[in-house]
């Protein structure tokens, strides 16, 4: 109604204390189509700046409206990376997806590209991982290459900082592909408290088992601390040997995982905050194969938990006339 009236274009100098126009809102708002066409038909131009700098198309917040502003002569060459970094906080995924292609030819956009790894990863979790951005990093190999190297060539620690997110938050493409990229990075870096990539990857399994073992024997390769222990004093060993997460698909696979986690130097008798060892945790999750693995492999027999339990004393009353010789 207001734009019908419009005779004179006034309303293309309408605008917030901000300085955006009608415009610079419309398209941070996600608006398209009609609505666009009639503000355009009206004299706003699509290539104009608001105070700060920001454009049309650096502050879309839809890939409708990403679409109608290329499509209406909308400048990719006048985008910068701090304009794009102003605009993710509106920014749906969609309209980044849409951007991206087109930003890779750009002379700049090497060395600012990190701003879409960290913002399409670093904020996700798994679930939402892949019902939003998984797709789009899986099916472009090339433009995924050249985030995650413009995140390394920015910064070791804020990659090792998001390989150590990853690893935590079982995203296992983003794992594996960190992983084949080679980075010079600290694979050891903590994310939950103390919790280092490798605790996180023996804590849970949320994928595929021969993925899942994959990816821990690619980052036992690496120059990482198999003795690393979490809040609780838990080492990779300990949590292998406790088998939760394991136990119900997987514990076939144990006593080979804990051989490789012997063979790079994982210690047997480290205790925890409660004073339990490897071979607390295997009888207390009652691991068998792992009670026999620890136990040929020199597992020390006599150590008492802090509430003065060996190890064998961790299985119910019933079972432990069963393991009287492990003493």
């Amino acid at each position: 109604m207001l734009l019908s009236k419009n005779e004179s274009a006034q309303l293309a100098y309408v605008k917030q204390d901000s300085g955006h126009n009608l415009l610079h809102i419309s398209c941070s708002n996600g608006l398209e189509g009609a609505v666009l066409k009639q503000l355009v038909d009206h004299g706003m131009d699509v290539n104009g700046p608001t105070p700060d700098g920001d454009l049309p198309l650096s502050l879309a917040a839809c890939c409708a409206t990403v679409t109608f502003l290329l499509e209406n002569g909308a400048r990719i060459d006048l985008l910068s990376g701090d304009m794009l970094s102003r605009g993710l906080k509106h920014t749906n995924y969609c309209a980044a997806i849409a951007l991206i292609p087109r930003l890779m030819d750009l002379s700049w956009f090497r060395d600012s590209a990190y701003i879409y790894l960290l913002w399409m990863v670093g904020t996700q979790c798994r679930d939402f991982f892949s019902c939003s951005n998984q797709t789009f990093l899986e099916t472009h190999p090339d433009i995924r290459r050249v985030l995650f190297d413009s995140l390394y060539a920015h910064s070791k620690e804020q990659t090792a900082e998001l390989f150590s997110r990853v690893c935590h938050n079982s995203i296992p493409c983003c794992v594996r592909w960190f992983l084949e990229y080679g980075y010079e990075i600290d694979y050891d870096h903590p994310y939950w408290g103390q919790s280092t990539p490798l605790l996180a990857l023996f804590s849970y399994i949320e994928c595929d088992i021969n993925e899942q073992v994959q990816m821990i024997e690619r980052l036992l390769e690496k120059p990482i601390d198999v003795n690393a222990a979490n809040d609780f004093g838990r080492t990779a060993l300990m949590t292998l040997a406790n088998g939760m997460g394991w136990r119900r698909n997987c514990n076939q696979l144990q006593p080979a995982l804990a051989s490789l986690l012997v063979k790079r130097g994982a210690k047997l008798d480290v205790q925890d905050a409660e004073g339990k060892t490897a071979l607390h945790h295997a009888f207390e999750g009652e691991q068998w194969e792992m009670v026999e693995f620890l136990v040929e492999n020199g597992a020390n027999l006599t150590l008492k938990s802090k509430c003065g339990r060996l190890a064998c004393e961790m299985v119910p009353a019933v079972k432990r006339s069963l393991f009287g010789f492990v003493r």
